[in-house]
Order: structure tokens, then sequence, then C-alpha cells
């Protein structure tokens, strides 16, 4: 993640579990000329086993306006799980979503792997403009194909999903997902639906991470 001042916040990876999204964060448009990282990052850049930041970075990241102040690195984070059915204590740390909810709710919603999105069609068709450049975390470019993946080979097979999630058929209709190319999706659906939006910043991230087994894309690769 980036914040304000240009600083890099890691991202917690577990490489043998899932393979996760980096180089997304929250809220503001305005794009710093020079980033910093974390030591540990910046070292393994010097001895050529880590490209520079800046090739790490989709773009045009979305910078993270900070609460109080940038922390600092270093130190010790010790958390509690109550046990191997406790999988929102390591999900809520990593997950990326789609659209992001603000800190203040009353703000609404806010950009996150999708850049821009636009309702057409009487509100029956919704555009989502992914951000350009955003890879995951063993460095593979993430695209729609990724959200492609997870509609047509997770979504719909009751084999791994008893059925289509009920957020994805408004009125009973299963959506219709279009692929316009590696950055661009549609969703068409049978009736005007705005709650699209809402979903998308509550369940619009990497399945299986959290939320049940929800999730809106998944590792092609």
């Amino acid at each position: 993640m980036v914040s304000r001042h240009g600083t890099i916040w890691s991202v917690f990876v577990l490489p043998s579990l899932i393979t996760l999204l980096y180089g997304t964060s929250l809220a503001d448009p305005a794009v710093p000329a020079h980033y910093n990282e974390a030591p540990e990052f910046a070292a393994l850049v010097a001895r050529g086993e880590l490209p520079p930041v800046a090739q790490r970075l989709p773009g045009v990241p979305l910078v993270v306006e900070p609460y109080e102040e940038i922390g600092q690195y270093g130190g010790s984070w010790l958390r509690m799980m109550k046990g191997t059915s406790d999988f929102h204590a390591y999900g809520r740390c990593v997950y990326e979503q789609m659209l992001r909810w603000a800190p203040n709710p009353r703000d609404g919603i806010l950009p996150g792997l999708v850049e821009s999105w636009a309702y057409s069609d009487a509100g029956k068709t919704l555009t989502l403009n992914m951000r350009a450049g955003i890879k995951w975390s063993d460095g593979h470019p993430f695209t729609t194909d990724d959200i492609v993946f997870w509609w047509e080979k997770i979504a719909q097979d009751p084999n791994l999903t008893p059925g289509i999630p009920k957020e994805w058929k408004p009125g009973g209709a299963p959506m219709e997902l279009v692929q316009v190319d590696l950055e661009t999706v549609k969703l068409r659906f049978a009736k005007p639906y705005p709650m699209a939006v809402q979903y998308l910043a509550f369940k619009g991230h990497q399945w299986p991470v959290v939320f049940e087994r929800a999730g809106f894309f998944a590792p092609k690769h």
C-alpha cells in the first residue's frame, strides 16, 4: 500500500496457502513522484532480488491518507486466533476489494482494484475499469481473466459453489459477465441493480479468503 507521503506498506503473504494481490491502496488520486519502502524491501532491491518499488506499483496507485500519522517500521504485531476455524483473523489482514467503503461510511464507496465504474442501460449494466498494472504477490499480472475465471469456473461450478451467489442474480436471473478487455468488464443484470457496487465493496475480494467463501476473482494462473 502507499501512504500519502509515499511510504510503501507491506502486504502479508502466505505463499503455501494462497496468492495475494499487491500494489493497491485506498484513497487519494494524487500520485507521489517518489516512493519509499520498508528497509527489508529496500535491502532486497539492493541485492537484486526484488524490482525497484516504482516497478512494483500500478501506473496510478491509490494513496492512503493516514488517519493520524504514518507508522514506523519495525516492532512486533501480536495477534490472537481462536483456532483453525478463525480464518477471519488472517483474512482481514490481507484481502483486497474491488471497491471499498470510505473510512466514514457517509462518504460512500471509493475505488479499490477498480479505478472507475459507471452504470448504463438504465442501471442494468455496470462497467468496471480495473487499475492498470496490478500484480499478484508472485508477480503475475492481475487482469479481468481472474474475474472471468472465478465466474465461470468457481461461481457456476456446483462442486465448489452450491448455487450462484444470490448477490449476482438479482430477481433470480444470473448476471451476464462480459469481458471487454484485460482491464474492463461489464456486469449485465436483468433489472436495474444499484446494490452491485455495495456488494463489490463487501464481497468483492479474492475467493475464498474471507466472508464464508464469497469472492469475485481468483488467480487463473
